[in-house]
């Protein structure tokens, strides 16, 4: 579907007016004289070719899209990194991952229609306190990834500990809690691979300092 990326309910529009200027050459040149017919067609065209421009783009979303969760899929958050990276090359941002602690358990007991709601809410609960800019993408089965655009590492910190905080309140009844881990460009990495490594690295640390309190 990449090649119909850019196409959406107002590409098809315009494409459908350019062959509609078709038509009506057609017309003034005397290939068609029915002028009604020609009216017709303008407008039946105009109207399928907006349709078709916004079938393509919804279809676009839906391929970018996690079902479950309705957060970006891997492909829309790394694609949203990569950019990200591209324009920001002189500004700080951040990527923090994000693991949900038991939720195999929470899978198993309380079936997957629950499963499936706690990563809604995870998902939901970042996407309403992220600013314009930032991105929230699950990039796994339990796991999730967030970009914090335009953030010096410190404000980033901050703000990883605010949704740390609001996501394991909005998950207390379930059961379940989360760990995450934070990178900031180019403070800890200067290219996306080792950016992700690195917040995935912190994110397994958190979650390993947990299991080692949980057992001591």
């Amino acid at each position: 579907m990449e090649i119909f990326r850019w196409f959406n309910g107002g590409t098809g529009l315009i494409l459908a007016l350019v062959y509609s200027l078709f038509l009506v050459w057609f017309h003034v040149t005397g290939i068609m004289n029915h002028s009604y017919l020609l009216l017709c067609m303008i407008a039946l065209n105009g109207l399928g070719g907006y349709w078709l421009g916004k079938v393509i783009g919804r279809l676009r979303r839906y391929g970018l899209t996690d079902p479950v969760s309705q957060a970006c899929n891997r492909r829309c958050f790394v694609n949203e990194l990569g950019k990200t990276l591209k324009r920001k090359r002189t500004e700080r941002f951040s990527v923090i991952m994000l693991d949900i602690n038991d939720f195999k358990i929470c899978n198993d007991t309380a079936g997957h229609d629950v499963g499936d709601r706690v990563l809604f809410i995870v998902a939901q609960t970042i996407k309403g306190n992220l600013r314009r800019g930032d991105h929230v993408g699950r990039v796994g089965g339990d796991e999730f990834a967030v970009l914090l655009s335009e953030r010096a590492k410190r404000e980033a910190i901050f703000m990883m500990t605010q949704l740390n905080s609001l996501v394991n309140r909005a998950l207390r009844k379930y059961g379940v809690s989360v760990s995450m881990g934070i990178a900031t460009y180019p403070d800890d990495a200067t290219d996306i691979d080792n950016l992700w490594k690195i917040a995935d690295m912190n994110m397994y640390r958190v979650k390993g300092n947990r299991l080692s309190a949980t057992k001591g």
